[in-house]
Order: C-alpha cells, then structure tokens, then sequence
C-alpha cells in the first residue's frame, strides 16, 4: 500500500476517463499503478499493478499517450506490453552531473510534446527521450562534499560518498 510517508511521488494522467489511473513510486516497494475505481466494490490489491519505473522516482504520464509513462532516472514504460525501455540523457552517465535518488520529471503544462527531466540541470526532450537538450545552467549549490558522518567507510566505497552527498 502507498502510504504518504513511503510515496515519493503520487501522479494522476491527464484528462483520463473515470476510472482514472493513480501511479506512484513506494520505497522498497517499487512502483505501482492503481485503478481509481474497481470492478470489485473496493479497491484491493487486484487493482494494483507495476509500472517499471524505480522505487525512487517521479511518475509522469504521458498526456498524448496515457499508456505511455516516463520516470526514475530515466525509463519509458508502456502500460500495454510491459515493455520498459532507458531512455535517460546519455550525458549522466558520464559522471558530469549530480543526480540525487528522485529526480524531478513532468511534462510541460503549455506543450503536451515537451518532457522535462531534471538534475543539476534541466534537460527536455520532444521526441520521447530518443533525444535530451540541456537548457539550463547548473541549479545546484557547489557539492558539499562528503558528509563527515561517513567516516570510514567512505574509503570503502568506489565513489567516495559523492553519491550519497
């Protein structure tokens, strides 16, 4: 079960017809699709089902395609197949950027087309993730360092603690 203080994320699809889905993304649980109306008289774990997006991630349905849902850092999800695809910006994966366990994503209000994705820079893409463009500068403060709670077991491990700063 969701529970407000496990859900990193809670979203709703765009203008969907009754029953509407609700996706969320739960600590240790994974993630999770729900019905909000069920043909059993209550909602019940039949009416749960996965999503493939990381258990710490943002949820954003895609508002031209409800069957379509993009999340964590960074996958595509068609609800119809199962299929989950990585269509995250090829540049985190460099090590150039600072990303932290949930990362921002939606799609813009304005153009339905345009779906950002956030880190300590903003990135969009028109195309569904095939291509990112990087539109910001860095957001972010300078890298605090690694956390003197640490201690020894930074020595450890093979990023230093970068990744829990």
């Amino acid at each position: 079960m969701v529970q407000p203080a496990d859900s990193a994320d809670l979203s709703r699809g765009h203008r969907q017809p009754v029953p509407y889905w609700v996706y969320g993304s739960q600590q240790e649980s994974g993630s999770v699709g729900i019905t909000s109306r069920s043909d059993y008289g209550a909602i019940t774990f039949r009416d749960w089902h996965p999503i493939g997006i990381e258990e710490y991630g943002y949820v954003a349905p895609d508002p031209l395609h409800p069957d379509i849902l993009y999340g964590g850092k960074f996958t595509k999800f068609d609800r119809r197949t199962g299929q989950i695809q990585d269509v995250s910006p090829w540049v985190i994966r460099t090590g150039k950027y600072r990303l932290n366990r949930s990362q921002p994503v939606m799609f813009s209000p304005v153009d339905p087309h345009i779906l950002y994705f956030a880190s300590d820079v903003l990135f969009k893409t028109t195309n569904g993730g095939h291509s990112w463009e990087e539109i910001s500068p860095d957001l972010t403060r300078p890298d605090p360092g690694v956390p003197v709670s640490l201690g020894v077991f930074v020595e450890d491990d093979q990023w230093k603690g970068r990744h829990r700063a």
